[in-house]
């Protein structure tokens, strides 16, 4: 429980922080828009509260506390880089959509064990891949969105939009590849 405390501590830091400096109050640089970060912790946000009101609804349990914690530092990691105009150094660009997915890879694969998801292995990988997957999608959508309506350039070009895909699906396999060697190595020693 603690863990989930300081997860939403951190970030309604981050909330408060990116609210301030978009209504100007804070005037910090900023390399893409405040708007933008502001839409990834509100959606962040909106999407582990419904996952944990499911969680509780299924199993009379909290989300798992450390989720919390994971998906601050990919808020924080995400606001830094913006703020500090990292993402103008690809290999950061590149690290930060690996780790979305390596991380949201297990974060979802964690909860379908949470709530004792009734498939196998495989299909279990396969839907949280699917689903991390598609949240990557749809985070490059909500940036293509944002630059048409408000003439930014969060987007990038298309060779950017194609790598930060693909590295976010790199992530979510290299986790999959990770769970799938622990399952195997773990079920073999308990035999």
């Amino acid at each position: 429980m603690i863990h989930k405390k300081i997860g939403l501590s951190l970030i309604a830091i981050l909330f408060i922080f990116e609210t301030l400096n978009w209504l100007k109050i804070l005037n910090f640089n900023i390399f893409f828009t405040w708007r933008g970060l502001l839409i990834t912790t509100i959606i962040a946000v909106i999407i582990l509260e419904s996952i944990n009101f499911y969680v509780r609804k299924k199993t009379k349990q909290q989300l798992k506390g450390w989720v919390y914690l994971c998906a601050a530092f990919l808020l924080y990691f995400d606001a830094i880089g913006d703020t500090l105009g990292l993402y103008q150094i690809s290999w950061y660009d590149q690290v930060a959509h690996l780790s979305a997915g390596f991380w949201a890879m297990l974060m979802l694969y964690t909860v379908f064990l949470q709530i004792k998801l009734q498939v196998s292995l495989r299909g279990k990988l396969l839907f949280a891949w699917c689903i991390t997957a598609t949240i990557g999608t749809v985070y490059e959508i909500e940036e293509y969105i944002e630059d048409l309506v408000y003439k930014t350039n969060r987007l990038g070009d298309g060779f950017d939009t194609a790598n930060d895909l693909l590295m976010n699906n790199s992530g979510a396999l290299l986790m999959l590849l990770v769970i799938t060697l622990f399952w195997h190595f773990h079920y073999k020693k308990n035999k």
